[in-house]
């Protein structure tokens, strides 16, 4: 035990330290809010002083401000892979549903990430929730530039408002994705088959 009653953490690289702290601190803002993250809080469940966690970042500021931008990139990295910038031949349909399941594969790996993406908790700070909503019009942005890809693509849907569409299109992924964090056991391959009902009869060929 330390002199402060911590029980000692092993020694570790510091990289490998701030990765630690970042995950300790990504669970406690999603699971008690951003109220939870307190210098002592994390040190003890780090298994370290608090001295540690400031020589790893220099303030609370600092460390979830490091939290939210490695989760930002963990999504848009993401988002970058299902969503390709040259759909080559896939069709509008198909594209749609290889980029759900993805997203789909990635909220299972990564919960916590994409807890954090969809419902920030109550109380996190304006400046946060700020940087969320953009990453949101970000999405919403990408989303309706696939549908302005797609729309010539549809047989007869022409009329279709391409706003309209990018909406109902991220409303539907994001109530899988929600499906999918509510329950980890769920059958992720029968999401894609009720998508692609949906799909089907929006005409996309």
């Amino acid at each position: 035990m330390s002199p402060r009653g911590v029980a000692s953490a092993p020694r570790m690289p510091m990289e490998e330290r701030r990765r630690q702290l970042l995950d300790i601190t990504l669970r406690l803002v999603v699971e008690e809010g951003f109220g939870a993250v307190q210098a002592q809080r994390i040190a003890s469940e780090a298994g370290i002083t608090k001295p540690i966690v400031y020589r790893a970042y220099p303030s609370l500021a600092a460390l979830q401000i490091a939290m939210l931008r490695r989760e930002q990139r963990r999504v848009d990295g993401v988002l970058a892979k299902v969503v390709p910038a040259d759909a080559g031949d896939l069709s509008p349909r198909d594209l749609l549903l290889q980029s759900l399941g993805g997203v789909l594969d990635a909220a299972a790996k990564r919960p916590l990430t994409w807890r954090l993406a969809l419902h920030p908790p109550e109380g996190t700070p304006a400046i946060v929730r700020k940087i969320i909503d953009r990453r949101r019009q970000a999405l919403l942005d990408r989303t309706r530039g696939l549908v302005q890809w797609g729309l010539p693509k549809l047989g007869g849907g022409q009329a279709i408002d391409d706003e309209l569409m990018a909406r109902v299109l991220l409303a539907l992924a994001i109530e899988h994705v929600q499906i999918v964090l509510d329950d980890p056991q769920t059958d992720r391959d029968a999401l894609l088959r009720s998508t692609e009902a949906i799909l089907d009869r929006l005409r996309w060929t």
